[in-house]
This record gives C-alpha cells, structure tokens and sequence, in this order.
C-alpha cells in the first residue's frame, strides 16, 4: 500500500499451519471477495471458494478411518463471549450456525432462496445444549426467509401456518 511499514496478513507458523490475520480472507478461484446474501443482509465471508465448474465449486471433506462411528463433519461453534477461546454461556433464542442458499436476481447474490438455522432451544447447561433445527423458505416475491418447519429439542416438530403436512 505504499507504507514503509509491514503488516503481517498471514503466516505458515513453526507448528505447520497458516494462520491469516483477522480481517484478511482466503478467496480460492477468483480475485476479489465476493458478497453473499444472508437473511441477516449481505456479508463477504473471508473464506471463500469461487468457480465456475464442478471441481471449482465443491468443497470436499474426506474421511479415512476404520472406526465405524466416524466420519467427515462440517461443525460450528458458537460462544456469547466476544473473546476467541473465552467461555459465555449461551442464552434461549441464541443462533448455534446457519446454512444459506443464495442466488443471482440480476442484481446481486444477496437474494436469500432458503436456510436452516440452529437454535438454542431452553436453557443451556454444562454438558447440556437443548437446541431447534428451523427450516425456512422464501416465499414468490421475496429475498428474506421465513420459517416454515421447527423441529423443537422435544422432538416435536411443527409447520407453518396455512402449510399442509404430508
């Protein structure tokens, strides 16, 4: 940037793994970051994987294992504290992770098709995480989700009113 002074963006440290500084991204298959669309408003992750074929636009998790009960995993984590690594317990209604389906409306990738969020559901404990998985939809006309099926910590699950289930 024209600054006599060095700023670190990342590092392959002694331990063999790269760290990337907080605000800097891995953008893998294009030259910019591009901004996605959640139902919270649009956000450009700093991890992203841009292509515009199969193999540019699968992110693959592979498992080797012979233990039966293992496999790959894709796992958020979630803590109230602002602090990486610090303990907050969490609170009833906090959001656990989310999964968006986005698309282009001829204007931008910020039209949000659908999602599945995960909710805490009561509250949680140690060794104790009640939570709901909400899935949602939107509707003709609109870019926001709206939640259509619940599946309670109970297991009770519930549908939309004006749905009909099958």
């Amino acid at each position: 940037d024209g600054s006599q002074t060095q700023t670190e963006s990342f590092r392959v440290a002694s331990d063999q793994n790269i760290y990337v500084a907080n605000n800097n991204g891995i953008v893998v298959g294009h030259t910019a970051q591009i901004t996605f669309g959640t139902p919270e408003g649009g956000y450009a992750p700093e991890f992203q994987v841009l292509g515009n074929s199969i193999q540019d636009e699968y992110i693959g998790i592979g498992g080797w294992s012979t233990n039966a009960v293992r496999g790959p995993a894709l796992t958020f984590l979630r803590s109230k504290n602002a602090a990486i690594g610090s303990f907050t317990v969490l609170a009833t209604g906090d959001h656990l992770g989310e999964i968006n389906w986005s698309g282009d409306d001829g204007t931008d990738y910020q039209s949000v098709g659908a999602a599945v969020r995960v909710e805490v559901d009561a509250t949680p404990g140690t060794g104790s995480m009640p939570s709901r998985i909400l899935i949602a939809t939107s509707a003709d006309g609109s870019e926001v989700p709206t939640t259509r099926i619940t599946i309670a910590s109970t297991g009770l699950t519930t549908f939309a009113a004006g749905s009909t289930p099958a």
